[in-house]
């Protein structure tokens, strides 16, 4: 899932910034149940594909109903 995050770099466009920018987190879930960053997006991206990234409480709850069921935890 896309979580709304402030990113150094984009890695699907292989882009770095001066600063940090208003991009996303891809998270993902591991084999053992973490829900953790495995890539970070930039704005550039998400508008040209365009993604809406989920808020930080919206992932986070999305992430804790599946982990209520299935076990593990989050890393974002």
């Amino acid at each position: 899932m896309y979580v709304k995050a402030m990113v150094s770099e984009c890695d699907m466009d292989n882009t770095k910034y001066d600063k940090e920018v208003e991009g996303a987190h891809i998270v993902a879930r591991s084999a053992v149940g973490r829900y953790c960053p495995v890539l970070y997006v930039g704005p550039e991206y998400l508008e040209r594909k365009g993604i809406e990234p989920l808020s930080f409480a919206s992932a986070y709850k999305k992430a804790e109903a599946d982990i209520d069921v299935n076990g593990g935890s989050i890393d974002f």
